[in-house]
């Protein structure tokens, strides 16, 4: 099967991606509301913190610093609404919808292009990440851009490589988060893999350098001065959290990276490996793969099977798999799209399958705008509705400072942080069960009553209740019944 060229693909196709960008657009404003959780209110902490954009370089040094995203939120301020503290990641994330149609329109022609616009456009993976104040959403741009490059390179690798516009992406995907170099890495062994069939093993490690070398340059250099940077620093390089390797935790990232990703949560998680390989083998089967096959095979299988042998921390995130994430995306794409054109059952199977993917991903994506990562204003206001004039909050996680500090200052009611056993108007504890407590008390032998919680599940966000002393309830109308919660 010999595919059109993006380029060639009729104008009523184009309209469709373009529509299907405006949906993804749509979901990911609306997933943008509430709040900045932990990691993003440290984000801003953080860019305030800095100063000036120098200061994003050379003086914040934590792996919390997504450099154009800190570059981003120091230049809207930390009074910004949420929404736009997030559009630059909303845009990048928009803009990886048409840039995986031209992917998928290379070779699966009309039908693999609106396929992989329609998986990026509603994959909740990507709308959640591509909605936060974080790297991630511009991430998700670079790493499809870079996909593109050497896609394209691998059909004609006599022809001038496109090393210069490769180094760029690069650079821009480092400055996105560092993570980026994992994924440079995978993608550079997957253009050796697909050369070294018809080049041998010398003349497919010339041919890698030749289209990698100057990445490969411009990341050692900028991530040396980063390092350099940060050992230079009265503090030096911190982290914001290491959580050991097990392998529970690997299956465990995987899982939530399948669900959010592709719809179902396979248990055991190995499950979900085996049917990506059976994939690929059944794609390989039907034509018109290409170089394509090592890409999937590298990206999707290898890079958790190295996980599990180099057992890095923090393995537990599925964040740090969205090379991963990314290459499911394209892998459904092409299996619709070859699917399709067998016609008969083979069409309607993938057809289904295509629809089930993206019907289940809608209804991810609208559980995650309404819990709206946990919306700690829901928290701010309701304080505000029992204490107008201002309170005093005990806080159970000494990091989530920056999260109250940073609501309340942007909706002006005026907030102090409780230490200890100091007197408190209200205690915010995280909230890691369905449903919380009705009555609790502190360490220091205090009685709280619930007055509003928010849970969340999925990728990003935090949970919360919030309790008042038992007290001040009493002196109040009898309550009927447990506050919802959000």
């Amino acid at each position: 099967m010999v595919a059109p060229a993006a380029s060639s693909l009729p104008r009523p196709a184009w309209a469709a991606v373009a529509a299907l960008a405006f949906v993804g657009l749509w979901l990911r404003i609306a997933a943008a509301h509430g709040g900045l959780w932990t990691d993003e209110a440290w984000s801003m902490a953080y860019a305030i913190e800095a100063r000036d954009a120098i200061g994003v370089f050379l003086r914040i040094n934590h792996d919390n610093n997504h450099h154009l995203n800190t570059l981003w939120l120091q230049f809207v301020g930390p009074n910004a609404d949420p929404v736009l503290a997030r559009a630059l990641s909303i845009a990048a994330g928009t803009l990886a919808v048409p840039v995986a149609a031209v992917i998928g329109a290379r070779r699966g022609g009309v039908v693999a292009a609106i396929a992989s616009a329609a998986a990026f456009a509603v994959a909740p993976i990507m709308v959640v990440y591509g909605s936060e104040a974080r790297g991630y959403g511009l991430l998700i741009l670079a790493m499809p851009l870079a996909i593109l490059l050497v896609d394209r390179w691998l059909d004609d690798p006599a022809a001038r490589p496109p090393a210069f516009a490769l180094a760029l992406v690069t650079i821009f995907g480092l400055l996105s988060h560092l993570t980026m170099i994992v994924a440079i890495a995978l993608l550079a062994l997957w253009t050796y893999v697909a050369l070294r069939p018809r080049s041998g093993p010398r003349g497919a490690a010339i041919a890698t350098l030749r289209l990698w070398l100057p990445a490969f340059g411009v990341a050692l250099v900028l991530l040396a001065f980063i390092v350099i940077a940060a050992l230079a620093s009265a503090t030096g390089p911190r982290i914001g959290g290491h959580v050991p390797f097990t392998l529970a935790g690997l299956g465990e990232a995987l899982g939530l990276l399948t669900a959010f990703t592709l719809g179902p949560a396979f248990v055991p998680a190995w499950i979900g490996p085996v049917l990506v390989g059976l994939g690929v083998l059944a794609l390989d089967q039907l034509g018109g793969l290409g170089p394509r096959r090592y890409f999937y095979l590298v990206t999707i299988l290898l890079l958790p099977a190295l996980v599990a042998l180099v057992r890095p921390g923090n393995a537990e995130f599925a964040r740090y798999f969205l090379v991963v994430a990314i290459g499911l995306l394209l892998l459904a794409a092409d299996l619709a799209a070859r699917g399709w054109a067998k016609g008969g059952i083979v069409r309607a199977a993938s057809a289904l399958l295509l629809a089930a993917m993206l019907a289940t991903g809608l209804w991810r994506d609208a559980a995650a705008i309404d819990m709206r990562r946990g919306d700690p204003d829901d928290a701010i206001r309701a304080m505000a509705a029992r204490a107008p004039d201002g309170a005093r909050v005990q806080l159970v996680v000494e990091r989530q400072t920056a999260v109250y500090r940073l609501s309340a200052a942007r909706l002006r009611y005026p907030l102090l942080i409780a230490r200890g056993c100091a007197p408190a108007d209200f205690w915010l504890v995280p909230l890691e069960r369905p449903t919380p407590d009705r009555r609790l008390r502190d360490g220091c032998g205090r009685p709280w009553i619930l007055v509003g919680a928010r849970r969340v599940t999925g990728l990003s966000g935090d949970s919360w209740a919030l309790y008042a002393p038992q007290a001040l309830q009493r002196s109040q109308a009898p309550v009927s019944g447990p506050p919802p919660i959000g």
